[in-house]
């Protein structure tokens, strides 16, 4: 793995991930919960989330829901142990107590009934390990603004952000509709405020909080860093850092274009577009930002990855760049490439500004 600039950036100690109920948890050999052949429907912990899981998500002509967690580990790229894991993590907590919550109200939903989808789940840190006023995560899964891939990105990611300390919170903001933006960047202000309105039951010390994505979902957390069509557009603080993992960034410059028609509608011009830029707007005020991408990306341009990294560089941006040399796209939370491990060096970066 090429590891490329960070700046401002102190070395401190790192805490150890582990799964809660995947191969072994405080010394002892656990088994999934949740199998292989499973689907969300046949687990009874999980049916309050069928269709959620994976929002709108259509493979092969199936819903992905009635799809085994076995068949799309093998339909795809993704991790089959990193699926188990993070619903075993998910199963876990919702036998404690709540874990689903609405972001908006019943007024808000009948003006617009897509805002009912838009809900988010609360993953607590471990509480042996919880760190004392850490800000809490929103981690925004991918799917080309089609689908919403929690299960596959989100969840594992949540379960080894709680082992580290961290407090997470999951939102399903609207996809799959034409010129779908700014909706999603509206659904981050709006869980952000829901999660703090929750602040009490949930245990959140603070408002201070990080942003993390995958794929759109890393194309999403990006532009909010740019305060025009970002945090700041919505009166909300600037994140405490960006973790932008394996980013669609500005489709419209390098492809995928079908992800662009989807943003903005197939009639968009150079002008919609410019807003959403994001390395065209980094500046020396934008959020310090965890980048990771692989090199081997089928699905999405690296090059767009590359010049964001650069504007990072030329605005002297903390940051932290990393390139996965023989990791594609889709590798979620790491496991079995050689991305192994971000998350743990993604808090790393986070515990190192100044």
């Amino acid at each position: 793995m090429w590891v490329g600039s960070e700046r401002h950036i102190r070395a401190l100690p790192l805490r150890r991930a582990f799964c809660f109920r995947g191969i072994v948890r405080e010394g002892r050999l656990m088994v999934h919960r949740v199998t292989r052949d499973d689907t969300t429907s046949t687990v009874e912990g999980l049916r309050p989330f069928a269709g959620y899981l994976m929002y709108r998500s259509i493979i092969a002509d199936r819903p992905a829901e009635d799809w085994t967690f076995g068949e799309l580990a093998e339909h795809s790229v993704f991790n089959e142990e990193s699926i188990l894991c993070g619903l075993d993590r998910l199963l876990e907590l919702a036998e404690a107590g709540p874990v689903w919550y609405p972001v908006y109200d019943k007024a808000a939903c009948t003006d617009d009934p897509e805002k009912a989808d838009v809900r988010f789940w609360f993953f607590p840190a471990d509480p042996k390990r919880k760190v004392p006023g850490a800000p809490f995560i929103i981690a925004c899964a991918g799917g080309a603004y089609k689908c919403v891939c929690t299960m596959i990105e989100s969840i594992p990611v949540a379960a080894r952000l709680n082992a580290l300390g961290y407090d997470v919170v999951i939102p399903n903001y609207r996809v799959g509709m034409e010129h779908v933006m700014p909706k999603p960047l509206e659904d981050v202000a709006a869980t952000y405020r829901a999660a703090l309105a929750r602040k009490e039951q949930l245990g959140l010390e603070g408002t201070s909080y990080v942003v993390c994505g995958f794929s759109a979902g890393g194309s999403l957390v990006s532009e909010w860093g740019v305060a025009s069509v970002g945090y700041e557009c919505f009166g909300i603080p600037a994140p405490r850092a960006i973790f932008s993992i394996y980013p669609s960034l500005s489709p419209w410059r390098c492809g995928p274009a079908y992800i662009a028609d989807i943003m903005f509608g197939p009639d968009a011009t150079e002008e919609t577009y410019a807003p959403y830029d994001v390395p065209a707007h980094v500046n020396a005020s934008y959020p310090p930002t965890y980048l990771l991408f692989g090199a081997r990306d089928a699905s999405v341009p690296v090059k767009n990855s590359v010049e964001f990294a650069r504007a990072l560089e030329e605005h002297g941006v903390p940051h932290r760049v990393e390139v996965a040399e023989t990791a594609g796209h889709g590798f979620g939370d790491g496991r079995d490439t050689d991305a192994e491990g971000w998350p743990v060096r993604a808090i790393h970066f986070l515990e190192g500004l100044a």
